[in-house]
């Protein structure tokens, strides 16, 4: 299995000095095994920070699979995901981080009893130090 994420941020001036954001993006999804996929699973996580295992998720989101809960052998399909950000947590000049966790209970060299984790991260941007 191969998996990519992409994210972009919308930043929002509310007043003085509130900023809120959301983000939204989309996750792709590779099976490169000759079964169908069993028990997707795929949940985007969004943290801020260079280091993301020293901050906490700011949002995390269970990805509806209701256009494809099944990927076929060697079949793909890319998944439209969004999140908000609570306004306190956004931090001027600071570095957001997406991370895709994606799962299935079988895989290439697994026919049953077995999982795989694929994980793909992408940095897409600081906090405007100016938003507007």
């Amino acid at each position: 299995m191969d998996a990519s994420i992409t994210a972009e941020a919308h930043w929002l001036r509310g007043g003085e000095q509130s900023t809120s954001a959301w983000i939204d993006g989309w996750v792709c999804v590779g099976n490169k095994s000759e079964l169908p996929t069993d028990s997707l699973r795929i949940v985007v996580k969004i943290v801020e920070g260079i280091k993301p295992s020293m901050h906490p998720y700011t949002a995390t989101v269970h990805i509806d699979l209701a256009e494809s809960p099944v990927l076929e052998g060697q079949g793909s399909h890319c998944f439209p995901w969004a999140a908000s950000v609570p306004s306190e947590t956004v931090k001027p000049g600071v570095p957001w981080k997406v991370l895709g966790l994606i799962s299935v209970k079988n895989g290439a060299n697994c026919t049953s009893g077995c999982s795989l984790t694929v994980r793909t991260m992408t940095v897409f941007g600081y906090a405007p130090s100016e938003p507007g």
